[in-house]
C-alpha cells in the first residue's frame, strides 16, 4: 500500500516563485498579500484561486454617481435587489426612525393602550415573545401585584391537589 503525503500548507512566507505563479493566474501581488496576510489564506490557495469579478451593475454607478442621493453601497444593494438603476440612485434613503417604524411589531397605538392600562413596553414584549400571548391580551391584561400573584398561585396549587 502506497502512503500519500499531503503537502504542508504554507501561511507566512510568500516566495518570488509564488508571486510569479499568482501573476500567471491573473492575481495581482497586492491581492496575493491581502489573501495571505490579511485574510489568512494558505499560499497555495491564494496563488491559484480565481479572482471574482465585480458585479456588472457597478458600471451603472458611474452613470448615476453625480446625480445620486444615496451612497454607492446603497445604490448597489438596491440594484442587486431588482430596483431600476434610476430608482436606486434617486430615491432617498429612509431615516433610521422611518426604517425602525417599518420593522416594528407593536404600533404606537398598542403602546399607548398598554400605558393607559399601567403596562410597560418591556412587559408587553415579554408577554408576547416569551409567554406567547396575543398583542391584544398583552396590552390589556393588568399587571398583578405580589399579593394577587401569590393568591393566584395558591389557588392553582389548591386546584391541582384538591
Amino acid at each position: 500500500m502506497e502512503v500519500i503525503k499531503l503537502r504542508e500548507k504554507r501561511y507566512f512566507y510568500i516566495t518570488e516563485e509564488d508571486f510569479e505563479v499568482a501573476e500567471s493566474n491573473g492575481i495581482k501581488a497586492s491581492t496575493l498579500k491581502n489573501r495571505v496576510y490579511r485574510y489568512g489564506w494558505d499560499i497555495d490557495r491564494a496563488i491559484t484561486q480565481h479572482v471574482e469579478k465585480h458585479d456588472p451593475s457597478c458600471q451603472g454607478w458611474n452613470d448615476w454617481k453625480d446625480k445620486s442621493v444615496v451612497g454607492k453601497s446603497t445604490y448597489l444593494s438596491r440594484v442587486r435587489k431588482g430596483w431600476t438603476k434610476e430608482e436606486a440612485a434617486l430615491k432617498p434613503a429612509m431615516s433610521f426612525s422611518e426604517a425602525s417604524k417599518m420593522k416594528r411589531k407593536y404600533s404606537e397605538e398598542d403602546y399607548r393602550i398598554a400605558r393607559e392600562n399601567g403596562i410597560s413596553q418591556g412587559v408587553v414584549r415579554y408577554r408576547v415573545s416569551r409567554m406567547g400571548w396575543s398583542i391584544e391580551k398583552a396590552i390589556t391584561t393588568p399587571v398583578m401585584n405580589k399579593s394577587e400573584s401569590a393568591k393566584l398561585a395558591m389557588f392553582k396549587r389548591w386546584q391541582k391537589n384538591g
